[in-house]
């Protein structure tokens, strides 16, 4: 895993020209499908779902330099907000540079695939991104889905940087994206351990030396979410690290029952999201129910939570039959919308499992190690939380980077070992049989 390895064919300057005429053709393609899609789809002047809680802290930001509670990080509002400021409130504005941030992450997907598996995989792997369905989609929405995607790529890119090359720009590069990363969606914060982990065990050199890295890695990405606590602590008079809606989610996750009743009569009071010290006074009261639910469902409950929260998110409604079943596009568009919705489970079948083979199989240990260690840590989380098709997207363009080369050359598992062919074919039997099991 340590910069001297190398996986695959090496980086050369002579294949540079034809690469970038390689992801030109890509990302114009999706750059094209994606117009088309927003120019379709979109609710260019609407705000559904949770973009309305987005837009909202955004025009506070712009408004009144405040981000009004923390029930999320800032990251995804404040990308809206900085839209908002540079062209005024536009929604239209702020979808297009959704699509930006979309195009971005399917060029460094193509850049790190190429990087340790070849032009082929990269142009596969970016092909995969650019044509499926649900990232299409999540390409114009104002939801936090795209702007983390780009930022947890832009990690493993940095990491991957620094795994070759050594320069400690690269590791801070990683850290920063991943502090930004959390400021986004809290999950991406777990991850600093383990990959402080994936450096230390990777590299070759003396304690010390293995030691220093990880110990990096931990530090500049609490330095980077440190404002945000900060601020957080001081608002509500106790400690509060990123969001005031961590238990909340483990307590949906495991509580059977409707939980905004039960948490309302815990409470003696409405449930709304507003003022100071009530999200406090409703985190305590979520950590009980959560911790109540799971020590009632013992001895089974890790089992049932792992079969429940992997078929949600592989199973769960998209966010694009979502916008069909509640009539949120254009009477005109709907049967297009409902044809796209049958694709899109096709095309997350492929991704999903042609990734989880690629974990195993792809080519390039270092960075199959990286990625399953982090997709690894959302599952986890997931697991223990709530799960929701929509908290795979994200995840993706990941699985594409190891799909991609699989989908190059016959047959898939050309060179690999035995026990990584037993890997892969028990993780997808594993995974067949959660997706189809309850």
């Amino acid at each position: 895993m340590g910069s001297a390895i190398v996986d695959t064919s090496a980086d050369t300057s002579a294949e540079r020209p034809g690469a970038a005429l390689l992801l030109g053709a890509v990302l114009l393609l999706a750059a094209l499908l994606r117009l088309g899609a927003f120019a379709l789809f979109a609710e260019t002047t609407t705000a559904r779902g949770d973009e309305v809680y987005y837009v909202a802290q955004a025009r506070a930001l712009v408004e009144h330099a405040t981000y009004p509670g923390a029930l999320r990080p800032p990251g995804e509002s404040a990308l809206i907000a900085l839209v908002f400021l540079l062209f005024g409130e536009s929604l239209v504005a702020a979808r297009l540079v959704q699509v930006v941030v979309s195009l971005l992450t399917i060029a460094l997907v193509f850049d790190v695939t190429r990087r340790r598996l070849g032009s082929r995989a990269a142009v596969a792997a970016g092909l995969l991104c650019a044509l499926d369905p649900t990232l299409l989609h999540y390409a114009h929405l104002l939801w936090s889905e795209n702007l983390y995607g780009l930022l947890l790529v832009a990690t493993v890119w940095c990491l991957e940087r620094f795994d070759r090359l050594g320069a400690t720009r690269w590791l801070v590069g990683a850290c920063v994206s991943l502090g930004l990363a959390a400021l986004t969606r809290e999950t991406a914060f777990y991850f600093a351990p383990v990959g402080a982990v994936w450096l230390w065990a990777g590299r070759s050199g003396s304690r010390a030396t293995r030691l220093r890295p990880a110990l990096l890695f931990v530090l500049v990405t609490c330095a980077t979410v440190a404002p945000w606590v900060v601020r957080n602590s001081l608002t509500y008079g106790a400690f509060v690290s990123l969001s005031t809606n961590r238990w909340r989610m483990i307590a949906q996750g495991n509580v059977s029952t409707e939980l905004v009743p039960r948490l309302r009569a815990r409470s003696g009071e409405d449930f709304a999201y507003r003022g100071h010290r009530r999200p406090i006074d409703r985190e305590r009261i979520a950590r009980g129910l959560a911790v109540d639910a799971i020590l009632a469902r013992q001895p089974w409950w890790l089992l049932e939570k792992i079969r429940q929260s992997t078929r949600k998110l592989i199973v769960t409604k998209s966010q694009l039959a979502r916008y069909v079943k509640r009539r949120w596009l254009a009477p005109r568009v709907v049967p297009v919308a409902r044809v796209l919705v049958s694709v899109e489970r096709m095309a997350l079948a492929l991704i999903v499992a042609s990734g989880v083979a690629g974990l195993w199989l792809a080519g390039a240990p270092a960075l199959q190690t990286l990625l399953a260690a982090l997709i690894a840590t959302h599952w986890a989380i997931y697991v223990l939380a709530f799960a929701h098709n929509r908290f795979l997207v994200p995840l993706l363009p990941l699985l594409a980077i190891v799909a991609g080369p699989l989908l190059t050359r016959w047959p898939p598992w050309r060179g690999a070992r035995s026990w990584q062919l037993a890997g892969a074919a028990t993780s997808l039997l594993a995974l067949g049989a959660l997706v189809v099991a309850g």
